[in-house]
């Protein structure tokens, strides 16, 4: 299979807004990409209570951390690698308002989405009419 493990889960212990330490489940890619950030200098309890603070700010029970979590990093990782016409990838460090503008865009995705926003789009979304 071409995609083989690209959607297997692994969960970490993450802090939250509230400083509790909750078990968040994500794609195993996500989490590579995630400890590799921390490992070149990323607060991963602040990116995280960070992002738990904008999720509560939609609706409270709207959206669920893994949900917002996912979003974020896909649209850092978007940020982060830059392919060039050589075909080349030259990883781009990450700058402070590229976490910011990656919850922004998150927290913006969620808001549009109507009134389920992971019904269609996540790995958590449940399909109702």
């Amino acid at each position: 299979m071409l995609f083989e493990g690209y959607r297997e889960m692994e969960s970490y212990g993450v802090v939250d807004a509230t400083k509790a330490f909750v078990r968040v489940y994500l794609p195993k890619h996500h989490w590579h990409y995630l400890l590799w950030l921390k490992s070149q200098g990323l607060d991963f309890d602040r990116f995280t209570q960070d992002c738990d603070k904008r999720r509560r700010q939609i609706g409270e029970g709207s959206v669920l951390l893994p949900d917002f979590l996912e979003v974020v990093t896909e649209r850092l990782a978007n940020i982060h690698y830059r392919p060039y016409a050589d075909r080349s990838n030259v990883v781009q460090p990450v700058l402070i308002h590229q976490l910011s503008t990656a919850i922004d865009k998150a927290e913006a995705y969620f808001r549009n989405s109507g009134p389920n926003a992971t019904r269609w789009n996540s790995w958590t979304g449940h399909h109702t009419n």
